[in-house]
């Protein structure tokens, strides 16, 4: 069980890890394209809509892979 975990806590790192890559790749993006809005917390959300569902989605399907073992 403990490996099971090790390895399932791997694999969320690396997705939150390549999340937070993309997510500033966006940023990054939406700024130099003059996208980015400076007013209020969540008002560039809907950058991050695609990137948001795709992560949530692998998410679930690395904690399912994982708690049938």
């Amino acid at each position: 069980m403990k490996i099971t975990n090790e390895k399932m806590r791997d694999e969320l790192t690396r997705l939150y890890t390549d999340y937070a890559r993309e997510r500033e790749k966006i940023e990054k993006e939406a700024k130099e394209n003059g996208e980015w809005l400076e007013i209020g917390l969540d008002s560039n959300q809907h950058l991050f809509k695609k990137l948001n569902d795709e992560v949530k989605k692998k998410e679930k399907m690395i904690i399912l892979k994982y708690s049938k073992k």
